[in-house]
């Protein structure tokens, strides 16, 4: 099992390079590759900057020695079957991406307010083909949503583990999975981590990681103060299903209000909980 730490915010701060560098000095053993900030953006659609910066971005990664075990596609809040028609060059792009930095794993967002048959007639049939010339899998996340008015969040793709294995056995393709997004399991309509991940079993590929009070999906870190779920019900389910995947954290607002100076600390202090998760999930006993 792997220990991977997101580049997303730590680019904004630092570029690329030098977030994948503090990824690797904190003893990760690999990255996930952030690509949020292309969303909407309409540089290098047709295959142009962006393919090549990702091969030099490769090459980067080569020389420091610290593989892209993971990465995340761009998302915004697809409304309608024309906003996705719009926004499907974009993944497209990032399974591409994804396959040029040897990235095994991409999470593509579903849309938020559709069925399992609207996201696979409308996002994934398209991408599947694509990301098999890329030798790239591709794992969907359980999603939430919020009401302003009422200030709680409701359902939305994959928020129940019946809808969730709806949405993985319609594309019924070995190179497609679940992630399980942790933090938004444990939201108030949710059924809770434990329950998802025993209803996807074998579906479930990846993880987010990260901590909440089980009302905001505030992606902090596991243990944090006034962060309430139960991390000993998550292990022991992950160990039930055999979860093999990665252990990747999404715990990123936790280092957003530090300095500079104090990355490196917040980093490594995160790969120090990475590692006691592993040692329990991956223990020959039961504790």
């Amino acid at each position: 099992m792997k220990l991977v730490q997101l580049t997303g915010p730590l680019r904004k701060r630092f570029g690329d390079r030098e977030a994948i560098r503090l990824i690797r000095e904190a003893g990760y053993d690999g990255y996930d590759y952030s690509m949020f900030h292309m969303a909407n953006t309409a540089e290098d659609i047709g295959g142009g900057g962006g393919l090549a910066y990702a091969k030099e971005l490769r090459a980067y990664d080569d020389s420091l020695g610290i593989p892209c075990l993971q990465g995340h596609a761009p998302f915004t809040n697809l409304r309608s079957y024309e906003e996705t028609a719009a926004f499907l060059p974009y993944l497209v792009r990032a399974v591409k991406i994804a396959g040029i930095l040897g990235c095994p794993i991409l999470v593509v967002h579903p849309g938020n307010n559709f069925t399992a048959e609207e996201n696979y007639e409308h996002i994934f049939r398209h991408l599947m083909p694509v990301a098999k010339e890329c030798g790239v899998k591709i794992a969907t996340e359980n999603m939430w949503n919020y009401d302003d008015q009422n200030k709680v969040p409701y359902p939305s793709a994959c928020g129940t583990g019946e809808d969730f294995c709806r949405h993985v056995d319609l594309v019924n393709d070995p190179d497609f999975g679940a992630l399980l997004d942790i933090g938004h399991a444990e939201m108030p309509y949710a059924q809770g981590a434990p329950a998802m991940i025993r209803a996807l079993g074998k579906r479930l590929i990846a993880l987010h990681v990260h901590d909440n009070d089980k009302m905001s999906d505030l992606h902090t870190t596991p243990f944090e103060s006034g962060c309430k779920i139960r991390w000993r019900p998550i292990i022991d389910a992950l160990r039930e299903v055999g979860y093999s995947g990665n252990f990747t954290f999404e715990a990123d607002y936790s280092y957003r209000r530090y300095p500079d100076e104090l990355i490196p600390a917040v980093l490594r202090f995160q790969e120090a909980i990475g590692r006691y998760f592993i040692g329990q999930l991956t223990a020959e006993d039961k504790k």
